[in-house]
């Protein structure tokens, strides 16, 4: 039985509420018109209170459900769906 702070998606994707802090911190600046989406491992950790190596792990998962995409080594960002995952 999933947990009550997990939501699940069509697929069966499990956002954890770390995952949902991720989203939402790589979604950050984008009513301003600054650069959004993207960040690196590191940064996120620092601002949300979590291990780098737990921040890449669920970024993985997250790219596995489409929700962020690795650009290049050290850089991910938001997809639409992951967006749209946020704003759920």
């Amino acid at each position: 039985m999933p947990d009550a702070s997990e939501t699940t998606d069509t697929d069966g994707f499990r956002a954890r509420p770390v995952d949902l802090k991720i989203l939402s911190l790589l979604e950050d600046g984008r009513e301003t018109g600054d650069p959004w989406g993207r960040d690196s491992p590191g940064r996120i950790a620092e601002h949300i209170d979590f291990s780098t190596q737990h921040v890449i792990n669920r970024l993985n998962i997250l790219e596995a459900a489409g929700l962020v995409r690795k650009l290049e080594r050290g850089v991910w960002e938001i997809t639409d769906d992951g967006v749209d995952k946020v704003s759920e």
